[in-house]
């Protein structure tokens, strides 16, 4: 693998890591009283189109099928999300655990609707 395609490589996962941790970062700010459509509608609708990290791998000389995407960018977010707000490992203010302690029982039960329901994608998937 050449030197340029490594880099662009490298670039394409801190993109899409910064992308993730700023929209968890939104949605543990606004979930679930301003954002209550984070997961159900918001996100679901983004892993259906594809909408996430849409390269097709054409610039790295490779396709990448749209469910990876899909995957990839789900586990990026739910790891973000055990890293921002379930983990105790993180040392946090009090007000900011009792938040925290608010998100966790909305989002499991988000989070599985996602994963027990099957997306429908509108387009053929390659």
């Amino acid at each position: 693998m050449s030197s340029s395609i490594l880099l662009q490589l490298i670039h394409l996962l801190a993109i899409k890591n910064k992308f993730v941790h700023c929209l968890v970062l939104l949605f543990k700010a606004e979930y679930p009283e301003n954002w209550p459509t984070f997961f159900n509608n918001d996100v679901l609708s983004m892993l259906q189109i594809g909408g996430i990290g849409g390269v097709d791998g054409a610039d790295l000389g490779a396709h990448i099928p749209t469910q990876i995407i899909m995957l990839d960018f789900f586990l990026r977010m739910l790891q973000t999300i055990d890293e921002e707000v379930v983990s105790t490992d993180v040392p946090r203010s009090n007000s900011e655990a009792a938040h925290n302690t608010t998100i966790v029982p909305y989002s499991f039960s988000s989070i599985s609707f996602l994963i027990f329901n099957p997306i429908k994608l509108n387009r053929k998937i390659t």
